[in-house]
């Protein structure tokens, strides 16, 4: 399974961005998680707002499996950051 990610009003595709558009969609709960015929979730549609201008700048659709990756990653990421600022 493939994942999307679109970036709509800007072209910045570092990991920080994604983040903050995914962490927009999920705090202001625009997004949609999409089951597979055995009710399991497949993937999740995630839309983040341009609040100002009332436009979507944001969607990605992300498989669940590549979701989990990416979170494993980020948290790796993360701890990383907190180690070496010790």
């Amino acid at each position: 399974l493939e994942s999307e990610i679109n970036f709509i009003v800007e072209d910045n595709k570092s990991v920080k961005n994604i983040t903050r558009h995914l962490r927009n969609s999920i705090s202001h709960y625009t997004f949609q998680i999409i089951a597979n015929k055995s009710n399991e979730i497949e993937k999740i549609k995630f839309t983040d707002l341009d609040i100002k201008k009332k436009l979507k700048s944001f969607e990605a659709n992300i498989n669940i499996d590549n979701l989990k990756k990416f979170t494993y990653n980020l948290t790796d990421f993360l701890t990383a950051e907190i180690n070496r600022q010790k």
